[in-house]
């Protein structure tokens, strides 16, 4: 009883049906920390003695330096130099400025709680873009943003998962019916038919990992990290993104989880129709290295190849295989937070980072152009 009257009084009712059946020392356990969790959480709130004073930033000056120097009707900077420090055209930035802040309420500007304005949405997606552009620290963007560490790290795990939200089901999916044909028919003219892209894995390095946590993520690298798996085209566009696997598993034991495997077992992969030496197969493949088991879906390069014919397929392979490798070449130089090892405290939250920058990535080469081409010309012509 006497437990029960305490917690009452402690407005902890939400646990007392949990704590009939317990005994004292087990109750007591939880009282105690849940008073613990209370007191760190007033510590942390509003301006107390001792504590750093508060900045004036000039929010207003951040939002007008960023609209004057690269989004207002005549910027400083040109498109080429907007393209290198926000990593998209401009016209996407705009477009994702839009449909963000409608999906997201947390990009709007609202007002403190002294009534004065708080950070714009351009300011809050410009800290987010820079640094997933450069992997450069929240605290950094407060000399040209104008807006606190706190800030940015909330705008920039918001703008990563609001983007995996609104625009994963397109730019994460899988190759359609009419992808899958412009895909064949691509890989068909470079001799490869059937073929409907390259498979590899890449490393994050996890600087943040727990220390328990070292052996289990750290691999071949020499540190931890997470691994992304990954499919893509001659394109660069990534079709498969799977990431989320320690470090310390090899690319055979990513695949036994993979979301691919699962298509293979489920028989959820698309029917093609095509030829190769007189044989018809419906089934596609994809080109992966050695390591990989000798299914029909994973074609890899002889060893040790002697005959002529063996010895052009084996090079045709290493240099269409490229494309996977290049496609993260690219996706680490576009957005140089995967090219440093992350200081992210959750993997949770480095999944939506990768995400975020695959997409974005698919996203620049649609709007580019750059995609499999619909036709190709006729060679004879």
């Amino acid at each position: 009883m006497e437990l029960q009257a305490l917690l009452r009084h402690d407005d902890d009712d939400d646990i007392i049906d949990v704590l009939d059946g317990f005994d004292a020392e087990i109750a007591l356990t939880l009282i105690i920390r849940r008073r613990s969790k209370r007191r760190r959480g007033r510590s942390r709130r509003g301006s107390v003695p001792g504590r750093m004073k508060t900045r004036e930033r000039n929010i207003i000056l951040g939002h007008e330096s960023i609209m004057r120097d690269y989004l207002g009707p005549n910027p400083v900077y040109d498109e080429t130099l907007f393209q290198r420090r926000y990593r998209l055209p401009s016209v996407l930035f705009r477009r994702l400025l839009i449909e963000i802040t409608e999906a997201n309420s947390y990009f709007a500007r609202k007002p403190d709680a002294v009534g004065k304005m708080g950070a714009s949405p351009e300011q809050k997606m410009t800290a987010a873009l820079r640094m997933l552009g450069s992997g450069i620290s929240a605290d950094v963007q407060d000399e040209y943003c104008r807006i606190a560490e706190s800030t940015v790290m909330k705008s920039f795990h918001a703008f990563c998962k609001t983007v995996v939200e609104i625009y994963g089901k397109v730019y994460l999916r899988a190759p359609t019916a009419d992808d899958v044909r412009k895909i064949l028919r691509f890989n068909e003219s470079r001799g490869m038919p059937g073929l409907l892209g390259s498979l590899d894995c890449t490393h994050w390095r996890w600087k943040n990992c727990p220390t328990a946590w070292h052996g289990h993520y750290r691999g071949k690298e020499g540190a931890p990290t997470v691994v992304l798996e990954a499919i893509a085209t001659a394109d660069r566009w990534i079709w498969h993104a799977f990431f989320g696997i320690p470090g310390s598993n090899n690319d055979l034991n990513i695949l036994d989880r993979s979301p691919l495997l699962h298509s293979f077992l489920n028989d959820t992969q698309p029917r093609v129709q095509y030829e190769i030496d007189g044989v018809n197969y419906d089934t596609p493949y994809y080109f992966v290295d050695g390591i990989y088991p000798a299914w029909s879906t994973f074609i890899s390069v002889y060893t040790e190849p002697e005959e002529g014919s063996k010895k052009a397929f084996t090079t045709a392979h290493e240099a269409i295989r490229k494309d996977v490798e290049c496609a993260f070449g690219i996706l680490k130089s576009r957005f140089g937070v995967l090219a440093v090892p992350s200081r992210l405290w959750y993997e949770d939250q480095m999944k939506y980072v990768i995400y975020c920058c695959v997409i974005l990535h698919n996203m620049v080469i649609e709007l580019r152009g750059e995609n499999v081409p619909d036709y190709l010309p006729d060679p004879s012509g």
